[in-house]
């Protein structure tokens, strides 16, 4: 190029000296730079700060990218640099194990960047399977162990025949069913044939003439096809009303013959107990006078006749005011058994009821029942119960309260029982899982002797309260009292309250 040409082109840009009569540029002139824009300014920033921090890493980050930078052509720094953005990607072939690229996109773009292209591992190595230039599918090539495209048609089923019908043809087919060369209809008490498949292949109207089309006898219908209305033969039975009728029934249960009978020979009158009539039809009913007068008795005496009716009453004495058995119960207020005596501490043994005895001159309502432990060992059940009175013994279970784990000493009881007792006789009981002592009455019980007699006619003591051996069961009285026993010693103090 002329010099003067040069010169021109470069003027203003650099200075044009001469060296030996050659034109060279001694230097750049300085020109004021450019404003970043504000990206520029951003990147400039951030690399400013990813700078200042490859500073401050640790000792340990530092030996790390030490050790990764051999071999490579990026010093320590490089590599902290590019880790903290994310951009360092290190890995070996077996070919060089030392090569080591920033960024794994930098390789696949290697191969190639046809967009849909796929890339294979094969034999050979990573290769890049372009995309087809027609529609095709993939094929497993096994000499070059990968996949390959295919054009022709895939080896699938492309036609269905037999019972089912689709295709020839490729991708979604619809899909029928072949006829079976039965007419298409409606068919009335049809003959069928079904093959294995369970496809009916061929069918046909039977008809009903093997049906039943008439009905005689009791039951009449028909002739004829169809629905056909039933009735009942006649009977030669007149219809109407029949006052206390006379009926003939056969073995079927129809009526085959009927009178009017007439009410000339039934009852149309009652005497004796029972009063009514004499008249027909409906008669009130009252029962005949047995010469009570009528009114109310205290402690009366009566007569009762066979059909339990009271044939006579006079009142009684043996319970006016003052004359009383027994004084009465009070709400409120406790009460110690029959024959109670002087207090003591008896032991009291396992598996035995103790069984004490009370009277209510008239109906009560118990609410408590109370037993005062003294002594217990370990931890024991205390069971608590009520039987009838069989003749100054013990009867049959009038009700099992439950069992008290006993746990320490002192009154033991069930309250809130409103329970409804009758006037009379009955026994309280007791029973111990363990051996302990109560408080408790000691003999003689000279009372309780005459009311419930004891066991032997040469005892020269009077008796204890009647007892009954029985294996201990929480909760689980026997229905009956066991053989009763007279002993001679004392017995726990039941106590109930009213």
């Amino acid at each position: 190029m002329p010099p003067g040409i040069a010169q021109r082109m470069l003027r203003g840009k650099v200075q044009i000296v001469t060296d030996r009569g050659v034109i060279v540029a001694k230097k750049w002139p300085r020109k004021r730079p450019e404003p970043p824009t504000e990206k520029a300014a951003i990147a400039r920033a951030e690399f400013a700060a990813v700078a200042k921090a490859t500073k401050l890493v640790s000792s340990l980050d530092y030996e790390a990218a030490r050790l990764n930078s051999v071999g490579i052509p990026y010093v320590p720094r490089d590599i902290i640099m590019l880790s903290m953005i994310g951009r360092f990607v290190r890995w070996t072939y077996e070919g060089d194990p030392e090569m080591t690229m920033p960024d794994v996109q930098l390789v696949l773009g290697q191969l190639g960047l046809e967009p849909g292209s796929i890339i294979l591992c094969t034999n050979e190595g990573y290769v890049l399977l372009p995309p087809p230039e027609a529609e095709a599918w993939l094929k497993f090539n096994p000499d070059l162990n990968a996949a390959t495209w295919f054009t022709g048609s895939p080896a699938g089923i492309d036609e269905l025949t037999g019972d089912v019908l689709a295709g020839p043809g490729t991708g979604s087919q619809a899909a029928t069913l072949s006829t079976t060369g039965v007419t298409p209809g409606s068919y009335t008490a049809a003959n069928l044939t079904v093959n294995a498949a369970g496809r009916i292949t061929a069918a046909s109207n039977s008809g009903i003439t093997s049906g039943m089309n008439e009905l005689t006898g009791d039951v009449l219908a028909g002739p004829g096809t169809g629905s056909q209305a039933a009735t009942l033969s006649t009977t030669g039975v007149t219809p109407g009303s029949y006052t206390a009728a006379n009926l003939t029934v056969n073995a079927a249960g129809r009526i085959t013959a009927a009178s009017d009978s007439g009410i000339t020979s039934g009852m149309n009158e009652l005497t004796g107990d029972v009063l009514a009539g004499p008249g027909t039809g409906s008669q009130a009913a009252t029962l005949s006078n047995t010469g009570v007068t009528p009114g109310s008795y205290t402690a009366p005496t009566l007569t009762i006749s066979a059909t339990g009716r009271i044939t006579d009453a006079t009142p009684g004495t043996g319970l006016v005011t003052g004359g009383q058995a027994h004084p009465g119960i009070r709400t409120g207020a406790f009460y110690p058994p029959l024959g109670t005596t002087a207090l003591v501490t008896p032991a009291c043994p396992q598996n035995r009821i103790y069984a004490r005895l009370f009277y209510f001159p008239t109906p009560v309502t118990l609410q408590s029942i109370n037993l005062n432990i003294l002594s217990i060992t370990g931890t024991p059940d205390m069971e608590l119960g009520l039987y009838t009175n069989a003749n100054g013994v013990p009867g049959t279970l009038l009700n099992d309260f439950g069992s008290i784990h006993l746990t320490s000493t002192g009154n033991k009881s069930f309250t809130s029982l409103g329970l409804a007792l009758p006037a009379g006789f009955l026994f309280a009981v007791t029973a111990f899982s363990a051996q302990l002592t109560c408080q408790g009455t000691n003999t003689p019980e000279p009372l309780l002797n005459a009311l419930c007699g004891i066991d032997t006619a040469t005892a020269t003591n009077p008796s204890e309260p009647v007892y009954g051996a029985w294996t201990f069961s929480a909760g689980a009285l026997p229905s009956n009292f066991p053989t009763p026993v007279f002993g001679v010693g004392p017995a726990p103090r039941i106590v109930l309250g009213f």
